[in-house]
């Protein structure tokens, strides 16, 4: 679905009739205010509850949450699975925010059914995950995750008899980073398809001749060779072999973005075909809902065009990204001195202030938050008006998910703002050719008394100056480490041109020759 609407016409009713889904997910959903399907939900949920492997692709706030976790509820209480048989659903998340938002979704319909789950993310402590009786959905972040698994001393997060895998997020943890090593950890203890052999022995004691009263004696067919302790009182033996078929764990991966090596690691890693369902059958990976723009800017000109934005949208609730922590913090400090109402949120803080801020961005209704990567993905934070991408992605497909933290569900509308250097206007080329619709917006104002405002700040403060000269040493081994090298070229970066954009008017002689 290229166009607007992620809606259906198919009710959460008409659902209940096809035998999709039981009545209390229906009376749950409606309750939450759910009314249809979305698009991706009518293809995922037959084809998940047949146990394929399957792949999902819909674009960003399209309803995948739902997607795979009405099925899986559905599946894990056709079956009868309880409590006491340990873990039936295991859902892996690249970010501990997301973690949280589908534990959030998770949590109403899993006390419909009177099912228990935890969230295991980095601050999750082993003594609070040992007093659960029970936890048969598991949320949390691979690292997390496969620290907690491989622990013997949590006994109660057994694996042995997991039903279902999903990977929200996919492209992500299967990117041949820090996440696929700690997803090939987790992997390794849960449970294999597998065939088993069995001899079955009935030992019969002489005064009785019926099979009720038999004692059986189970052992496992080794070479065609069976062992067997008999005692004396046993003189009647039948025996015959069974085969026991373990059902292997269906694995569900989902993204709002493709990528050769993403599927091609889902194949070597689970061992396994994907079947592939999208909601996008016209190709466009954006909602024409989102008004996209760029904006050509000297990198001399990037922090005064920023701040002269940002006034524009003081009234806006408003995320921008960088592409390192040292960048956020650096311009949060400048911006404060603007009176702009700024807050941020990143990686490498401690777990209660990005909850708390996470929060906190959450309810607002208007103000800017600097953030990195870690924002990306699943973000759901309601009426974000504007996104800003102020560093460039890193890769195409990280553009795309950037975005997809605006209009957010159906009827909702956003606008999306990139910053590129003239040089680098050939990106707007690989945009286009992922079906995405952008315009350029031009500039005619005067910079000149911002820039020299932002001069003369920085260099009345020391400790602003030591962040500016890290932000911009981050900045170019960003630039340097950037998957499309010829567009982002770093032999044609002015890198005096950068400093400009950082404060200060040459490279910093104690940060050597950074390229």
């Amino acid at each position: 679905m290229a166009g607007s609407s992620i809606l259906t016409n198919h009710s959460l009713e008409w659902v209940q009739e096809k035998g999709w889904c039981s009545p209390v997910t229906v009376d749950t959903l409606t309750a939450l205010g759910y009314k249809h399907l979305t698009a991706v939900q009518l293809l995922a949920l037959p084809q998940l509850l047949t146990k394929a492997n399957t792949y999902i692709h819909a674009r960003t706030g399209s309803g995948k949450t739902l997607a795979f976790l009405i099925p899986a509820l559905e599946r894990l209480k056709a079956m009868g699975f309880k409590n006491k048989h340990g873990v039936g659903a295991l859902i892996i998340s690249p970010t501990r925010e997301l973690a949280v938002q589908i534990a959030t979704v998770l949590k109403p319909l899993a006390e419909a059914f009177g099912f228990s789950s935890i969230t295991i993310t980095g601050g999750t402590k082993a003594k609070s995950i040992c007093t659960k009786k029970g936890c048969m959905f598991v949320i949390g972040t691979p690292g997390r995750l496969a620290e907690t698994l491989l622990d013997e001393d949590i006994p109660c997060l057994k694996v042995c008899n997991l039903k279902i895998l999903i990977l929200d997020e996919a492209d992500r943890l299967l990117d041949d980073g820090s996440h696929t090593q700690q997803l090939r950890r987790i992997i390794s203890v849960l449970p294999k398809g597998t065939v088993k052999f069995y001899h079955l022995f009935c030992c019969v004691e002489k005064k009785y001749h019926s099979v009720v009263e038999a004692n059986w004696l189970l052992c496992t067919k080794q070479d065609d060779k069976v062992t067997i302790a008999v005692e004396h009182n046993f003189i009647v033996a039948y025996s015959f072999f069974y085969i026991s078929l373990t059902e292997q764990v269906q694995k569900v991966l989902v993204s709002a973005t493709l990528n050769s090596k993403c599927q091609e690691l889902s194949k070597e890693i689970f061992m396994a075909d994907f079947s592939f369902i999208t909601a996008e059958q016209h190709g466009a990976f954006t909602t024409s809902q989102i008004k996209q723009k760029y904006l050509s800017v000297p990198a001399r000109e990037r922090m005064s065009m920023l701040i002269t934005v940002l006034q524009t949208l003081q009234k806006k609730k408003v995320i921008v990204f960088f592409n390192s922590c040292h960048s956020v913090k650096f311009h949060y400090k400048v911006l404060q001195e603007f009176k702009l109402p700024i807050f941020y949120c990143m990686g490498q803080e401690k777990q209660a202030r990005r909850s708390s801020m996470y929060s906190k961005f959450l309810e607002m209704k208007r103000g800017t938050l600097l953030t990195t990567g870690l924002a990306e993905r699943g973000w759901d934070i309601p009426c974000v008006h504007w996104i800003i991408q102020y560093d460039p992605p890193h890769k195409p497909e990280d553009y795309i998910h950037r975005v997809g933290r605006t209009s957010r569900g159906e009827g909702r509308t956003g606008q999306a703002l990139l910053f590129l250097r003239p040089e680098e206007c050939k990106f707007l080329d690989v945009l286009r050719g992922m079906h995405v619709k952008i315009d350029e917006i031009e500039f005619s104002g005067d910079l000149n008394d911002i820039q020299d405002k932002v001069h003369s700040l920085i260099a009345d403060n020391v400790e602003i100056q030591q962040m500016g000269k890290l932000a911009y040493k981050k900045f170019v081994r960003a630039y340097q480490c950037h998957k499309l090298k010829k567009i982002f070229n770093i032999q044609e970066l002015d890198l005096e041109e950068v400093c400009n954009s950082f404060g200060f008017f040459k490279p910093p002689l104690e940060l050597g020759n950074l390229t």
